[in-house]
């Protein structure tokens, strides 16, 4: 007995073994603690995405009382949900992740049930601030406003958007979203009014 008290008294008198154990220690600790908290915020921050995210397809669709609780179609990165009135369809909220200049642009597209965008909102991004974030004003986002199939940048005619000077990726991925979501609500309403 008394040899294996001098092993592990030997063992302990090791510097590595030491910090390391008490190292080993203080991270199995933290990890438990950080473990606890994210269980307890897990629900939280999901509850916190999705008033987020209806107030945001409340934004582009304002006249919807209601919007379906999952999606009625998930094609091409675009996913739709319908967006209710008094139990009738109104028009479709589309989910669509483009990737802009610095990562994907998280939008969201609201279509009437003629087939034209009624809004749109850029939920969140990580373009360059003062530049690529230009695309979330107003002034750049109502462009979109009644267009329909076939929007693209400066092509000129009824369904063209300009560009934001110096951020031309970043306009184009917005374009690019709002075009994946007329089509997806094409292809779900089989190119028709619903």
């Amino acid at each position: 007995m008394d040899g294996v008290k001098s092993f592990f008294k030997k063992l302990w008198a090791n510097d590595i073994v030491r910090l390391g154990t008490i190292l080993f220690l203080i991270t199995s600790v933290s990890a438990l603690l950080l473990s606890f908290v994210n269980l307890q915020t897990k629900d939280i921050i999901e509850d916190g995405k999705k008033a987020k995210t209806e107030a945001a397809m409340r934004s582009v669709l304002p006249l919807a009382e209601t919007f379906s609780d999952g999606p009625v179609l998930e094609t091409g990165g675009a996913t739709v949900f319908l967006a209710e009135m008094r139990g009738q369809t109104i028009g479709y909220c589309v989910q669509v992740s483009p990737n802009g200049y610095g990562g994907p642009l998280a939008m969201l597209v609201g279509i009437d049930t003629d087939g034209a965008v009624s809004g749109v909102e850029i939920v969140s991004m990580s373009e360059t601030p003062g530049i690529g974030t230009q695309a979330q004003t107003p002034g750049f986002l109502s462009q979109f406003m009644g267009k329909t199939k076939g929007v693209s940048i400066g092509s000129g005619g009824d369904n063209s958007i300009d560009a934001i000077t110096g951020a031309t990726i970043t306009s184009t991925a917005a374009t690019k979203g709002v075009a994946t979501a007329l089509d997806a609500v094409a292809a779900y309403t089989g190119g028709g009014a619903k």
